[in-house]
C-alpha cells in the first residue's frame, strides 16, 4: 500500500513532507510545515532544555546544535515545564556553589597568605547569588529610598523654579506679505 494511501486524513502539505526528501522541497513549494521535535534525538532535545533553562538565544542554540530556529522553538513550546524543572535545578545549583564559595571566603580572609585569592572567590560568590536570584525569579537589584515622596513635594518643587520671562508676540493676517517684502 502506498504511503499516501494510508494517510489520506493529512493535509496536501503535509502529504507532500512524506512524499519530499526533506522540508526544503516542501518550503520552496511554498508551504509552511508545522515543526514538531519528533525528528530530533532525545539527547539533542535534552541539551536544547538545557540550554534553553540557561537562557541561551535561540539562534546560538540552534546554531550550537545543528538545528533549525523552528525546531528550538518547538522544543521550548513541547517542553517548558522540564525547562522551568532544569532552571530550578541550576538555580539550587547555583545557590549550592555560593554557599561553598562563601564558606571558602570566609576560611581564606582567616589566612593571611591567602588573601590574594579572596578577590576571585568574592567574585564568584556574587556571580553565584545574582545567578541564582534571577533563575529563581527573585529580585536581582533592590533600589531604597530615604524618604517617600508626595505630590506636594513635587508641587513644592516646580514652585521653587525659577519661570522665565516669555515675550507674547502674536501673528498678524498680512505677516506673510510682510516676510516676502523682506526677503
Amino acid at each position: 500500500m502506498d504511503m499516501l494511501e494510508e494517510n489520506k486524513s493529512l493535509s496536501q502539505w503535509q502529504q507532500e513532507l512524506l512524499t519530499a526528501d526533506n522540508f526544503g522541497v516542501a518550503l520552496r513549494a511554498g508551504r509552511n510545515p508545522e515543526f514538531t521535535t519528533s525528528r530530533i534525538s532525545e539527547e539533542k532535545r535534552q541539551v536544547i532544555i538545557k540550554l534553553l533553562a540557561q537562557g541561551v538565544a535561540i539562534g546560538k542554540i540552534a546554531e550550537a546544535t545543528n538545528a533549525s530556529v523552528h525546531t528550538v522553538l518547538a522544543v521550548r513550546r513541547v517542553n517548558i515545564g522540564d525547562i522551568a524543572t532544569e532552571k530550578l535545578a541550576l538555580s539550587n545549583t547555583l545557590r549550592d556553589a555560593a554557599t561553598v564559595g562563601a564558606a571558602e571566603l570566609v576560611e581564606r580572609l582567616a589566612n593571611p597568605r591567602e588573601r590574594d585569592s579572596v578577590r576571585d572567590i568574592a567574585v564568584a560568590v556574587g556571580i553565584a547569588v545574582e545567578k541564582s536570584e534571577l533563575l529563581s525569579g527573585a529580585p536581582t537589584a533592590r533600589i531604597a529610598t530615604d524618604k517617600e515622596i508626595t505630590i506636594n513635594d513635587v508641587r513644592n518643587y516646580l514652585d521653587s523654579l525659577s519661570q522665565a520671562e516669555v515675550t507674547v508676540i502674536e501673528a498678524k493676517e498680512d505677516a506673510p506679505a510682510l516676510a516676502e517684502a523682506s526677503s
